[in-house]
């Protein structure tokens, strides 16, 4: 009996876990530019990314005007 030898395997990139703030559920692994997400175990909905909403403030407007004004 023969035995087949093992072939060298390249190493695996590994991606990075994104996990959910408030449970630490792992949401899903790998690289985003923008993407929200809700978390299926306490349904909290994260974003992630560079991607940035305006707050509304008490007054009404909203934080990105307040920043443009000044």
């Amino acid at each position: 009996m023969e035995l087949k030898s093992k072939k060298a395997q390249p190493a695996k990139f590994k991606l990075p876990e994104v996990r959910c703030f408030w449970c630490n559920r792992l949401l899903f692994r790998g690289i985003v530019e923008n993407v929200e997400i809700k978390c299926p175990r306490c349904n909290a909905v994260q974003y992630i990314g560079s991607y940035h909403q305006p707050v509304p403030l008490q007054d009404g407007s909203q934080e990105d005007e307040l920043r443009q004004s000044r």
